[in-house]
């Protein structure tokens, strides 16, 4: 029998990868009963079928129209190709790496996206209709809260 040498200190193994970002989305255009939502899984679809993440209306959309990954490494976009275009911060994009604070716009939906390293953080219960603007910036300022643009 070969005798195996553990370091107790070593943080190269599987049990120490560092955690996948946390990802939330805020519906920004769009029908929604809760505007902030979390990004659950490292694969989230969006479209119309009913096996998506995020479900969405109207005969515009294919029954998947895009799709994040959320890697160690980061959040990928990928549109899957069918109309309508997929933009973010106001470019056309079929595939990108997005960043905290992106603009997701595709059809009449417009998301943007929280990226925090580790766990969410922890966010106070509020509706962005009855925050007060100095509130609002105030959490702004912290990183935990993206202004709402009226429709």
């Amino acid at each position: 029998m070969i005798p195996i040498s553990v370091n107790r200190l070593s943080r190269t193994g599987p049990h120490f990868r560092r955690p996948l970002p946390q990802v939330e989305r805020e519906i920004r255009r769009g029908r929604a009963q809760h505007r902030l939502r979390p990004v659950d899984g490292p694969v989230f679809r969006v479209g119309t079928s009913p096996d998506c993440d995020k479900v969405l209306g109207g005969l515009q959309f294919p029954a998947t129209h895009l799709y994040l990954l959320v890697t160690r490494d980061g959040v990928l976009l990928r549109h899957l190709g069918a109309p309508p275009e997929v933009t973010v911060n106001g470019g056309h994009v079929e595939s990108t790496v997005l960043r905290h604070g992106d603009r997701i716009r595709t059809g009449p939906l417009e998301l943007a996206i929280a990226i925090h390293s580790g766990r969410r953080p922890n966010r106070p219960e509020m509706s962005p209709r009855t925050t007060s603007h100095q509130e609002a910036q105030g959490l702004w300022s912290q990183g935990l809260w993206i202004e709402e643009k009226e429709s």
